[in-house]
C-alpha cells in the first residue's frame, strides 16, 4: 500500500521532469534519511516492458511506417509526459559492464536531434534511426536496430566504437530519470519474532512514476493534429 505525497514544481514549462529538482530531491531525501533511523528511502527498480508478441509487431510496425512523423512532431511529443516517457519494447541499449537500460521515446528523440544513434541504411542509403543496441564497452564491438525513415523497414547492423552510441544515450537518459521514489518505514520491534507480526506503516511515494501511452496512441494523435493542421 502506498500514500502519494504531492510535490510541486516537479518539472518544467515542456512537462517533463525537472533534473535539477529531481537531483535536489534526492540529496534532501538522502540527508534526511541519515539523520532518522525510523525509515529509508529508495528508487525502484526499471522493469523491462513485457508485452505480447502481437503488440510487439503492431509497435514495430508503427514505427516503421511512421517514424518520420513522430520525428517531425518531437516538440508535440517534449511537451506532453505521456508521449515522452513512452517506452518501446526495442528501446534498450546495453554494455557488458552496465547491463540495459530502457530508452523512452522522448530520450530517444532528443538524441537523434542531438544527431547521435544514427547510421546509414544497407538497403536504401537512408537514415537509419538507432532504437537499440548492445555491446562491449570496452572493445567496443556491437549491434544495432532500428527504422528507416526511407525504405520504411527495421534494419539491423553492426559496428565499432561501441561509445559513440552508449555514451550520449546514457548521459541524456540520466536527466530524465523516471523512477518512483519510495519513503518505507522501519519495523520498531526489536525481536525478530516481534517482526514477524508487526505492521508496518505505508510506503509513501515522494516521486512517483509517470505512465508512459502506447505507440499506437501516439501515431493517432499525431495525425489526428496534423490533419487539423492541414484543414487550416
Amino acid at each position: 500500500m502506498y500514500v502519494i505525497l504531492t510535490l510541486s514544481n516537479a518539472g518544467d514549462s515542456s512537462g517533463r521532469a525537472d533534473l535539477f529538482h529531481i537531483a535536489g530531491l534526492k540529496k534532501q531525501l538522502k540527508e534526511e534519511t541519515m539523520e532518522n533511523k525510523d525509515y529509508y528511502i529508495f528508487e525502484e527498480k526499471e522493469e523491462y516492458p513485457r508485452k505480447p508478441q502481437d503488440e510487439i509487431d503492431r509497435e514495430n510496425q508503427q514505427l516503421s511506417e511512421n517514424l518520420h512523423l513522430i520525428i517531425n512532431n518531437s516538440e508535440r511529443i517534449y511537451k506532453q509526459e505521456k508521449y515522452f516517457y513512452i517506452q518501446l519494447s526495442s528501446a534498450v541499449i546495453g554494455t557488458t559492464t552496465t547491463g540495459g537500460r530502457f530508452m523512452p521515446l522522448g530520450v530517444l528523440l532528443l538524441v537523434w536531434e542531438g544527431g547521435h544513434l544514427k547510421d546509414i541504411c544497407p538497403h536504401c542509403g537512408g537514415t537509419v534511426y538507432i532504437t537499440g543496441a548492445a555491446g562491449s564497452a570496452l572493445s567496443g564491438t556491437h549491434f544495432w536496430y532500428g527504422y528507416c525513415v526511407k525504405c520504411k523497414q527495421r534494419v539491423t547492423g553492426r559496428g565499432s566504437g561501441f561509445s559513440r552510441i552508449w555514451g550520449p544515450a546514457f548521459e541524456m537518459k540520466s536527466k530524465y530519470p523516471n523512477r518512483r521514489i519510495i519513503k518505507r518505514y522501519n519495523l520498531k520491534s526489536e525481536k525478530w519474532y516481534d517482526k514477524l507480526t508487526e505492521k508496518r506503516r505505508p510506503d509513501e511515494i515522494i516521486q512517483d512514476k509517470i505512465e508512459g501511452s502506447t505507440i499506437e496512441e501516439l501515431v493517432s494523435f499525431l495525425k489526428s493534429v496534423d490533419g487539423i493542421a492541414d484543414e487550416k
